[in-house]
């Protein structure tokens, strides 16, 4: 086991930032960059290290205490494993995904979820994590003007890594549990992963933290087919003054990774997924 790392808020020219989209997609519709990403995801979600290419650490992550089949599950060593959300990866597959591992570790006190990705699926679909990894600093980052988004929560802020070409990013978020089930939605596009957690008996994430995350990631689309699928207008509008309540009655601190032990170092495996 290899000795912690201090993971202090990376310099920029140490930085590999990533524009999206990238030059040669620029005259292509988005739609038909998104759709094809989908296409592919399935090979990208079951892929070796080499196209790895960015790291999402989510603190103060809780994991359900459901068990099932491909889910989110705590292993003997208390740590959890994201194999994805559940069976049947996306619109054109019928079968279990062995996907990507994402375990936790201990920081300042809390537990974080670590998972391995590919950035072109999260700049593609969240404007919030676009800015994050094209470069534009935690500092000069435009705060979410939607009004679920706590005042305590604070801004991704890219990390030093000690991998080469890996981009690191410390991701707060309003309701971390309901992560990995927002991770496979933006590889394959399917609702039904989330509406089939939400359904469960109890259910297996929370629909206010799923709409949390959505409009704090800025995740356009599935904020469309909640608006839709899962509130009528009334709802909306409640929902919103409740947030704008919790807005101003907020104190907390924000989670801040001054020295985050290598969990991605410690934790990741021969194969460049987190060991569980």
């Amino acid at each position: 086991m290899s000795l912690p790392i201090p993971l202090q808020i990376a310099q920029a020219a140490a930085v590999e930032w990533r524009h999206w989209p990238p030059s040669e997609l620029l005259d292509v519709p988005h739609a038909y960059v998104v759709d094809k990403l989908r296409q592919m995801a399935r090979e990208y979600w079951e892929t070796s290290k080499e196209s790895f290419n960015c790291t999402l650490i989510i603190p103060h992550y809780r994991p359900h205490s459901i068990s099932f089949a491909g889910g989110v599950e705590d292993d003997e060593d208390d740590r959890a494993v994201f194999t994805g959300p559940l069976e049947g990866a996306g619109p054109t597959c019928d079968t279990t995904i062995e996907g990507r591992r994402g375990s936790e570790s201990d920081v300042l006190g809390g537990r974080v979820l670590v998972i391995n990705a590919h950035y072109e699926f999260f700049s593609g679909q969240s404007l919030l994590l676009r800015d994050a990894f094209s470069g534009a600093l935690p500092a000069n980052l435009a705060r979410p003007s939607l009004s679920s988004t706590p005042c305590w929560l604070g801004l991704p802020r890219i990390m030093a890594s000690p991998v080469p070409g890996d981009l690191r990013l410390w991701l707060p978020l309003p309701d971390p549990t309901s992560f990995p089930y927002i991770v496979h939605y933006i590889y394959f596009g399917d609702f039904d992963i989330i509406l089939r957690a939400l359904c469960r008996k109890p259910p297996a994430i929370n629909v206010m933290g799923v709409w949390k995350n959505a409009q704090y990631l800025r995740l356009l689309e599935l904020i469309y087919w909640m608006r839709v699928e899962i509130f009528d207008d009334e709802d909306i509008d409640t929902i919103d003054e409740e947030d704008e309540d919790e807005d101003e009655d907020a104190q907390s601190t924000p989670p801040t990774p001054p020295s985050l032990s290598a969990a991605g170092d410690d934790d990741m495996g021969d194969d460049g997924r987190s060991d569980s």
